[in-house]
């Protein structure tokens, strides 16, 4: 790979970046970064691709030393020792991955960012998002019902206060993506929640959630069933075009000749009280509370 700029060049952009990484704000979702996105832009227009990514790679490397991880939460230890891990892999993949893997201005960056920020954290087979308000797209719905039925949802007491947790998928975590690792998810949510009591639940919003997806993909039925049978809510939300899994090709027709399926993104919310009582319910040992990360201040 040859560079058009110096190292010392290199290493005072990835600085600049540093310093605006620490006045960033927290709440919001993992990809709001408004004044590093600029800066990242910016370095684009002036110096290329290469350059850019390779600040954003020292970028990296310098904050998997811990220094920049403040989340605004508790950490139960279920979810620390998943910090762990991942900081030695973001740190290995920053090193050895191909140009292109961690271009600053594309997702995986920004969940890596995140999790080495302490915006995000790693669960088994997801990312949880901290400080998450609920997104406002089924009151758009079509249905009076539906729309009734989150209107009720965000009129729970406190109403307008506290925040939502919410899943996200991480490409370095698929290959946990499984019942179990998914039952591992809502666990470690759960000790999460036990030492946080202002979040009001947890969200997040797929194609996955779609009802479709029982009869289209029966081995993903239990993405739904389990929160649904524990208390969670599905909303509709809108059409999705990203949805590229192998396991469901959605341009294809069935037998009966039938218009092939569209993915539906539907949102799911399983209230705070609601997911503490299914993990009661399960037969699994009880929740480990033995040591957490308190933010400072």
């Amino acid at each position: 790979m040859t560079w058009t700029v110096g190292a010392t060049k290199i290493a005072e952009l990835a600085r600049q970046m540093l310093i605006i990484t620490r006045r960033l704000p927290l709440t919001g979702t993992y990809s709001r970064i408004d004044e590093l996105k600029a800066l990242f832009q910016s370095i684009q227009s002036e110096y290329g691709d290469h350059i850019l990514e390779a600040a954003a790679r020292c970028l990296l490397l310098k904050m998997t030393d811990g220094t920049y991880w403040m989340p605004p939460c508790q950490v139960p230890d279920s979810i620390r020792s998943q910090v762990v891990h991942h900081r030695e892999r973001i740190h290995q993949e920053a090193l050895v991955k191909p140009l292109g893997h961690y271009h600053p201005l594309k997702d995986l960056f920004l969940q890596d960012f995140s999790l080495l920020r302490g915006k995000t954290l790693p669960l088994e087979c997801s990312i949880l998002d901290t400080l998450v308000v609920l997104w406002r797209r089924p009151l758009t719905s079509r249905s009076l019902v539906q729309r009734l039925q989150f209107l009720g949802l965000l009129l729970r007491k406190p109403v307008g206060k506290g925040y939502f947790l919410q899943l996200h998928l991480h490409p370095g975590m698929l290959d946990n993506f499984s019942e179990t690792g998914w039952t591992k998810n809502y666990f470690m949510v759960c000790d999460f929640l036990l030492i946080n009591p202002g979040y009001k639940g947890l969200t997040g919003t797929s194609w996955f959630y779609d009802p479709a997806i029982e009869h289209i993909n029966p081995d993903l039925s239990y993405l739904s069933r389990e929160p649904l049978k524990g208390g969670a809510k599905r909303y509709l939300a809108g059409s999705d075009t990203s949805c590229n899994l192998p396991c469901l090709p959605p341009a294809q027709s069935n037998s009966q000749g039938k218009a092939p399926y569209s993915p539906q993104n539907y949102m799911l919310v399983w209230p705070r009280k609601s997911l503490l009582t299914w993990r009661k319910q399960q037969t699994k040992p009880p929740l480990a509370r033995l040591g957490v990360y308190r933010p400072k201040g």
